[in-house]
């Protein structure tokens, strides 16, 4: 018998009610176990921790180098990630876009499409050329199109997938 059985052995109990106090007294033999068993693990893994206070010139302790950061392989001038993922929106070659048409392509907002497109102007990926006309009442908008070095940096990043 369990211990909920063994506290109530002079007390006639039905035999459904019986069966369920059982079931419950097994539960909790279950419970129990896993819990010794538990305490004997933590006991185990404090054992194996080092007494006294730790140090920070330690041997054991883990090369911090292997975590940080890789080196970067791209040169200064070199378009960022987002930037050629831009650059390949606007193929072919002799594309026209403006920086509303290429924020919708890239599901970007109009500002952040906007500094990445005014990024690639400065380091000579993209022409810009002058606004147009307006259009319904907005105001005019530059277009791009992609300048000849940009045209490289989507064939080599196209070579390098």
């Amino acid at each position: 018998m369990g211990k909920i059985l063994d506290s109530l052995k002079g007390i006639s109990l039905p035999l459904d009610v019986e069966s369920k106090i059982r079931d419950l007294d097994g539960q909790f033999q279950q419970m129990e176990t896993t819990i010794k068993a538990l305490d004997q693990g933590r006991e185990n893994l404090l054992l194996k921790e080092p007494s006294g206070p730790r140090r920070f010139n330690q041997t054991d302790r883990p090369k911090e180098t292997s975590q940080s950061t890789p080196r970067l392989t791209t040169r200064p001038g070199d378009p960022t990630d987002d930037e050629v993922a831009i650059l390949k929106v606007m193929q072919p070659p002799g594309r026209k876009l403006d920086a509303n048409t290429i924020a919708q392509l890239m599901r970007q907002s109009l500002r952040t499409t906007q500094t990445h497109l005014d990024e690639l102007h400065r380091k000579d990926c993209v022409l810009k050329s002058a606004p147009g006309v307006a259009q319904g009442g907005r105001p005019p908008l530059s277009t791009y199109a992609l300048a000849p070095k940009g045209v490289r940096f989507v064939i080599d990043h196209l070579r390098a997938e």
